[in-house]
């Protein structure tokens, strides 16, 4: 009954049924067993109900509702043809604890594992659009801190060029300071040099003033 029951293929199986039976009877009040295996590790429930398939879901839930707090909050049952053979769809809407809601479908001849295969096809929806909501906010976190890193990146890269910008103006201040010096002891060579002369010019007066007194 369990490959039968996961027999569809199509999303990714996070819960496998690897056990499953029914017990029914006049007098007998309807009991369930419900092994499953959820992201490799094994859960056993078990539950009576009104019906072997009431049983049943009431087993499942018992494993979810620990788990995940996952609860079927709608069930549907519909014969799409006639005859003692007829086919039967299950429909079945089921919710978590944060409000993510899936509804899940099965067709199938038996009741009770077209009932079992619409709720683990469902939880396994609800299951993987938690993880994929999950994963979508750690994207978002990281984006998140992506972008700080590059806002904090740029203020740096900022402040780099503001520094390389003084740094440049340093430079040319020094520069300029540099030219004013070698201008200053220019000036200050050309006075050396003037006073020089004036100086020879006053000696050789001195000495004519000297020499027109003897």
């Amino acid at each position: 009954i369990a490959s039968e029951v996961l027999g569809e293929a199509g999303i990714k199986r996070i819960v496998h049924l690897t056990g499953f039976s029914v017990s029914t009877g006049i007098g007998t009040m309807p009991y369930a067993f419900v092994k499953l295996n959820i992201d490799g590790e094994d859960f056993i429930g078990t539950d009576y109900g009104v019906g072997p398939v009431d049983a049943a879901l009431n087993a499942i839930q018992k494993i979810t509702g620990k788990i995940s707090e996952i609860k079927i909050k709608d069930y549907g049952l519909a014969s799409i043809s006639g005859g003692s053979t007829a086919l039967c769809e299950v429909t079945v809407r089921i919710e978590d604890a944060g409000r993510n809601k899936v509804s899940a479908k099965a067709i199938g001849e038996d009741i009770v594992t077209t009932s079992v295969q619409a709720v683990i096809d469902g939880i396994n929806r609800i299951m993987l659009k938690k993880t994929l909501k999950e994963k979508k906010e750690d994207l978002e976190i990281k984006n998140n801190e992506l972008q700080d890193i590059k806002i904090s990146i740029d203020e740096k890269n900022k402040t780099i060029d503001n520094l390389r910008i003084d740094f440049k103006k340093n430079i040319d201040d020094l520069e300029k300071n540099k030219n004013i010096l070698f201008e200053k002891e220019q000036t200050i060579k050309e006075l050396k040099n003037e006073l020089t002369d004036k100086k020879q010019k006053l000696d050789n007066k001195t000495n004519d003033y000297e020499n027109l007194k003897e």
